[in-house]
């Protein structure tokens, strides 16, 4: 090691360590500072400094470098979860890791949510940083032993760390994202859904779906609509008939209400989740935040499998890539026999710039067409409402076709949204109709995945995350009963009506 290189190596350490908290300071929620913190959280903190210390030492030999890399690292999370709260009313957990990739894939879903001159400024001084640490840091080892010797002893240090507050952190943990963040600190609470991740939960096949009578089993449909609520509820002054369609619906009803849904302006299949295996945050853990990940993937009980076993055909449709979110894995093992996806459908009825909500409802009456032999069960998980709706654009005949008087400027993003909100009820009103001519029996259920991401508009009317559903038949005699209820028991509740 170069002269004075040890005591160079640990005020760099020390350093770093100290800004890494400093920091934290920057996030909301805002974390406690450390001296409130459980001390294991400081010691998981530590480790987990030390683990990515000892590595930038591996590969780059420069200590001044290699704490710049992890700081410039971490303030990147703690922007990117900034964002993701200011947009979702949520930080950024372990289990959005793989959002990084998918904003590459699909970067309309995510960069209009984050600031990119900031991301931009971040790269600029990683790559400054680069050349001045090129330039004038010299490369604190002179031999190989040093440098496998003291890295790797640094790195057993701080493993030796995480694995001695492991279990408590564990125990600590109440998989309420903010609370979590405020307790421990962004590093200790990442790192401890990460191993929190690593645990299934055993689940049992039984989750009371409940016999379908022989002599009556209907086809069934249900929609998951994207971004479904009804913003009547919060907006002065909107055309009452932007929900001609569904109001019919909720009065011939069998049931209709707001379900309580576990995810708000993002992250569909957490809902997409409750709604088929029935199973509540309650019962996730770690896993509610994206169950494709790992949890579905061991098995689990769900709607589809349980009509499989009933004589049903399944079918689900989304038209977006079979691939985003696992779906082209998770689906077949949630029990679909079919799968159909944007691959499947017909490019030209693409509505700015999604799949339209009209032609989807075509192609689900022409699959309930083709196939008489067999009760089919079909779910629909639409797209056309995706955000980001700020980037769209709306003109005057928009804003007079939604609302009775003037809309401020800042409401453009529900205006763009209304546009889109008519064609799901005319969907809904399509499929309707056609039901009410259909000689076999047909049950539909329709639903809201989460309310939009509407920033401006929220901060004069705020929504309670709630999103309605409806309960509908083209035989027997509805009732219309309202009611609400946690998205989780949804299904359920349906297959009882029937």
């Amino acid at each position: 090691m170069v002269d004075g290189g040890w005591r160079l190596l640990w005020a760099v350490a020390v350093s770093g360590l100290l800004l890494s908290w400093a920091i934290e300071a920057a996030l909301v929620p805002r974390s406690a500072v450390p001296w409130k913190r459980p001390w294991r959280a400081l010691v998981a903190h530590t480790g987990i400094f030390g683990v990515g210390f000892a590595i930038e030492l591996l590969i780059f030999r420069r200590p001044i470098f290699g704490v710049l890399n992890l700081l410039l690292l971490q303030l990147l999370l703690v922007l990117v979860s900034n964002a993701k709260h200011r947009a979702l009313r949520e930080p950024f957990v372990y289990q959005d890791i793989e959002y990084f990739l998918d904003a590459l894939k699909h970067p309309r879903l995510y960069l209009p949510f984050i600031n990119l001159w900031l991301i931009a400024l971040l790269a600029a001084a990683y790559a400054a940083a680069c050349v001045v640490a090129v330039r004038y840091e010299p490369a604190i080892f002179v031999s190989a032993a040093d440098m496998l010797l003291l890295p790797g002893a640094v790195l057993v240090a701080a493993l030796g760390m995480l694995a001695s507050c492991k279990s408590a952190i564990l125990r600590g943990l109440s998989f309420d994202a903010a609370s979590d963040l405020r307790r421990i600190g962004q590093l200790a609470y990442l790192w401890g859904y990460a191993v929190a991740e690593k645990e299934i939960p055993t689940r049992s096949d039984n989750t009371g779906w409940g016999q379908i009578p022989e002599g009556r089993r209907p086809d069934l449909v249900s929609i998951q609509s994207e971004s479904f609520f009804d913003p009547r509820r919060y907006v002065p002054h909107l055309n009452a008939d932007i929900l001609q369609q569904f109001d019919r619906l909720c009065a011939e009803s069998v049931m209709h209400g707001h379900a309580q849904v576990p995810a708000w302006g993002a992250n569909t299949v957490r809902s997409e989740f409750a709604f088929l295996s029935g199973l509540g945050e309650h019962q996730l853990g770690v896993h509610r935040f994206n169950p494709y990940r790992r949890l579905a993937p061991a098995g689990t009980s769900s709607l589809a499998r349980h009509l499989k076993s009933q004589g049903y055909r399944t079918i689900c449709l989304h038209p977006f890539h079979a691939t985003f979110y696992r779906r082209a894995d998770i689906i077949p093992i949630l029990g679909f026999d079919e799968f159909i996806s944007l691959e499947d459908f017909d490019p030209t009825d693409a509505s700015h710039p999604y799949y339209g909500d009209i032609p989807l409802g075509q192609r689900v009456l022409r699959e309930l067409d083709a196939r008489t032999d067999q009760p089919l069960y079909v779910h629909v998980i639409t797209m056309e409402n995706h955000g980001p709706l700020h980037w769209e654009r709306v003109t005057d005949q928009d804003r007079q076709a939604i609302a009775a008087g003037p809309l401020p400027p800042q409401y453009d993003e529900l205006v763009a949204y209304v546009r889109h909100l008519k064609n799901a009820d005319a969907m809904f009103g399509q499929m309707a109709e056609a039901f009410r001519g259909r000689a076999r029996q047909t049950s539909l259920c329709i639903f809201g995945d989460h309310i939009p991401i509407m920033r401006h508009v929220y901060d004069t009317y705020m929504p309670d995350g709630k999103t309605p559903f409806v309960i509908w038949s083209n035989y027997g005699q509805g009732k219309a009963v309202k009611q609400d209820l946690v998205l989780s028991d949804l299904a359920r509740t349906w297959l009882a009506s029937l």
